[in-house]
């Protein structure tokens, strides 16, 4: 009884159907964007016209990804199709859906050169490419000028648990990932030739 009992507490936990990862990796004075993963949802939400493009907002956890132009599906909080089960960081502001990912304030139009997948992240809702299934992948890329410093965003790992669809919809989880190249095996590699050719000389004479 006690392991049927387990069994079916597992069954009731949300299981994350999507994934969805933005990775964010500062080098060389600018910032490479990669989104990858997919969507899974219950209802279409509706469809509308987003209003912004390739922005970012730290703060509260927004990114956009493609153009304004760019006919969407989306899910808001307002219609009760999009609902956040949890995020991490926990958010200081009850109206924020994303978990955020810095302290910088919304920055328009930064992403420069975006190729790939639409995909927006509002204070309040999500919204994908009008032509996009569930389950479809979703992957782009682009680039953004400056340092994570200079945009207010913070190395680490954000992760945010949501539902697309009414009457509890279907599980999904975006993680955000920020890092800058580890140049410490490079030193590393570098000492230790620079050790072995000073023994090498010791031998000589």
């Amino acid at each position: 009884m006690a392991a049927l009992a387990g069994l079916l507490l597992c069954l009731a936990k949300p299981v994350s159907a999507g994934i969805v990862t933005i990775t964010m990796i500062e080098n060389g004075g600018s910032i490479s964007v990669t989104l990858s993963g997919s969507l899974d949802f219950s209802s279409p939400g509706y469809q509308t016209t987003a209003g912004y493009s390739n922005y970012i907002d730290p703060a509260e956890g927004s990114i956009g990804l493609g153009l304004a132009s760019t006919l969407v599906k989306l899910w808001t909080i307002s219609t009760s199709d999009f609902t956040v089960q949890s995020t991490s960081p926990v958010q200081s502001n009850s109206n924020f859906a994303f978990s955020p990912f810095g302290s910088g304030s919304y920055a328009p139009g930064v992403i420069a050169g975006y190729s790939g997948s639409p995909l927006f992240l509002y204070s309040n809702g999500i919204g994908v490419d009008r032509a996009y299934g569930s389950g479809t992948a979703l992957s782009g890329t682009g680039t953004i000028s400056g340092t994570f410093a200079s945009h207010g965003i913070t190395l680490g790992t954000s992760t945010t648990q949501f539902t697309l669809g009414t009457s509890g919809g279907s599980a999904n989880t975006l993680i955000v990932q920020r890092s800058v190249p580890d140049e410490m095996p490079t030193v590393v590699v570098g000492i230790g030739l620079l050790l072995l050719g000073l023994a090498s000389r010791q031998r000589r004479h």
